[in-house]
């Protein structure tokens, strides 16, 4: 057991052991029934401990008989009300620990944030709206990029880019979910080109958990609408990396009209509040993301929860029917076969028609059937020698053998060329008025974007630790920390440097030294500025990280041309669907899968859905609203 792993059962331990003691303080009599309660408390608190710790915003009580043998749902129920430490939601003073009526567990401070979130969500649904864009004129704008739409053809299937862009036009915020190659970027650029062509004076702002998201976002804008900057949420926002505040709230909104974030599936609890407290009430906020990927690292899975279903209001059709030209009949029987439990009416379109992958792709089908947890075509399609684009390495090793290890080396030779021609070449001192080789940088970069090792879990001899410890002597057999060639992986915001978490640099010589003291540099993420690249000393970075091997997790939101993905040794909750999904949904053109048959066959059969209660306050809110226009 690793020291994370022990940390992480210590603290639930301890975690269990202070509410059986407020337990029995609480129950001042000494009795059998309080020594149950008590001995209750200590185990539930330690099962909730360790599901904040995966991410769960809420602990099912179903979840604890297992661990509470010989324990009904509802005696379960009875001990934690009787405890004095746990309390329902409408109870006042709050208790620590809260109770739903679908018997889902909280600590306090996540239920809280999830009642909230629920409330601005509602808010904005509800609030009147002005009538911004004239529904004639944004048919025409639509037409304009998408081309006249077949108008009653219940036979013809609707094209749900042109539907997202009809949504968003008009609502106050819009969940747009599809996989990799689905068009989310190029409905955002379709949505701000339409959008700038009705108001010109549009103030829009492009963010993303990441830069190189936010960066990606921007580059398939049109170059008219080039000029619109791009952010982390973390920058977009002003959060402050110790305190974890942010700047911008409801007390001191956003200056924009539009917001658009990218790789939304990412967006935990606390940072999606963060992010809803902040838009004012008439700004439009569009959130892009894939329901099927991993869910965020920290609490919750906001994105994932509100997007899992969807439906459309009988008002929300017609007024679709009035901008898109289809037939309202034509939109509904397109999603009848899909889930219709959306709690938001009107707000949640899918894309679901891949223009990367075809109906051939290799890639493509087997991202499909892991998926939908179709094992034993996962298993044909990744093992099959003749499927260009696939290929499958039977590794039973604690660690990646010889055959694993050469596909890593095949794959970074390009870069490891790139580099040799980059150490032929004296990179200029930069200053502000110097700039390096930037073909030369440009290059190097491009061809470590090409290939990445993806890693399931960080420790062990398959986790991405012992993967760069390994995969550096493929760049340089030496000792120095700092040699050229490394590539780094920021996991820490610093705004006083301009680097945030998920940003990728290389280290490089700094010839201008007479120690030829080495530099990290980082392509540039400032809008409107002239340098491609800047260099910082590497003294000076924040919280960073090798970046040979990344974690399936760190790699969301980027692209590769192939990656090569190495699983665990055992079956664990570690490799699950949503993480074998989103590590195949990471490449173009390849993808290598390194492990045991029966670890990957487990992967694909675990489907992890976090427990959630967000769309059941939202109810719980339209239901005591009946005049909502959500519904």
């Amino acid at each position: 057991m690793n020291e994370s792993a022990r940390a992480t059962l210590d603290l639930a331990a301890g975690f269990g052991e202070v509410l059986e003691i407020w337990a029995r303080k609480f129950n001042h009599t000494k009795s059998d029934e309080t020594e149950a309660i008590a001995s209750c408390l200590r185990l539930v608190g330690e099962q909730l401990s360790l599901a904040t710790t995966e991410g769960y915003s809420c602990l099912p009580l179903s979840a604890l008989q297992s661990t509470l043998t010989g324990e009904t749902i509802t005696g379960i129920r009875a001990k934690l009300l009787a405890s004095k430490l746990v309390g329902t939601p409408m109870q006042t003073p709050a208790k620590p620990l809260i109770l739903d009526d679908s018997d889902r567990l909280y600590l306090y401070r996540h239920f809280e944030q999830e009642r909230r979130l629920a409330r601005r969500l509602v808010e904005r649904a509800q609030s009147p709206r002005p009538q911004i864009f004239d529904s004639a004129r944004s048919r025409e704008c639509l037409d304009a990029d998408f081309g006249s739409a077949s108008p009653t053809g219940s036979s013809s299937a609707p094209d749900w880019q042109r539907i997202a862009v009809a949504q968003a036009l008009f609502n106050p915020m819009t969940f747009i979910s599809g996989g990799p190659g689905t068009g989310k970027t190029r409905t955002a650029a379709q949505l701000i080109d339409c959008m700038l062509r009705l108001r010109p004076n549009t103030r829009i702002a492009l963010a993303a958990p990441t830069g190189k998201a936010a960066a990606r976002l921007r580059d398939a804008l049109s170059p008219d609408s080039k000029k619109i900057d791009a952010f982390t949420l973390h920058r977009l926002l002003n959060i402050h990396p110790a305190t974890g505040r942010a700047h911008h709230d409801a007390k001191n909104p956003l200056p924009f009209d539009l917001v658009v974030v990218d790789e939304a599936s990412m967006l935990d609890l606390t940072l999606a509040l963060q992010l809803i407290d902040a838009l004012p009430t008439q700004t439009q906020c569009v959130l892009l993301g894939d329901k099927d990927q991993l869910p965020p690292v920290e609490i919750g899975s906001v994105f994932a929860t509100l997007s899992a279903g969807r439906r459309f209001s009988p008002q929300g059709l017609d007024r679709l029917a009035q901008v898109t030209g289809y037939a309202a009949e034509s939109i509904q029987g397109a999603i009848a076969a899909t889930p219709n439990n959306s709690a938001l009416a009107d707000h949640v379109v899918w894309l679901e028609k891949n223009y990367r992958f075809s109906d051939r792709s290799s890639i493509g089908k087997l991202s499909e059937a892991v998926k939908r947890g179709e094992i034993t075509t996962a298993t044909e399609l990744i093992q099959d020698p003749q499927l260009e684009g696939l290929q499958w390495f039977e590794d039973s090793h604690p660690k990646i053998d010889m055959p694993t290890l050469r596909a890593a080396a095949l794959g970074y030779a390009p870069y490891r060329t790139a580099l040799e021609r980059m150490k032929g070449h004296a990179i200029p001192h930069a200053n502000e008025h110097a700039i390096p080789d930037q073909s030369l940088l440009e290059e190097l970069f491009k061809e470590f974007d090409k290939f990445r090792v993806l890693a399931a879990i960080r420790q062990t001899g398959r986790g991405v630790v012992t993967l760069n410890a390994q995969l550096r002597q493929l760049i340089d057999p030496g000792t120095r920390t700092w040699y050229p060639g490394r590539p780094i992986l920021i996991t820490r915001n610093d705004p006083a440097l301009n680097l945030f978490n998920g940003d990728v640099g290389i280290c490089l010589p700094n010839p201008a030294s007479d120690r030829e003291r080495p530099q990290v540099w980082f392509r540039e993420q400032s809008q409107g500025d002239s340098r491609q690249f800047r260099a910082i000393e590497c003294d000076r970075l924040p919280t960073h990280e090798d970046a040979l091997a990344m974690t399936v997790h760190k790699a969301q939101g980027s692209e590769f041309e192939s990656v090569l993905i190495v699983l665990p040794h055992e079956i664990g909750r570690t490799a699950n669907r949503a993480l074998l999904y989103t590590a195949i949904t990471r490449a173009r053109g390849r993808v290598m899968v390194s492990g045991r048959q029966s670890v990957f066959e487990a992967a694909c059969l675990q489907a992890e859905v976090r427990p959630s209660g967000l769309s059941d306050r939202i109810r719980e809110l339209l239901d005591a609203s009946p005049s909502s226009s959500s519904d």
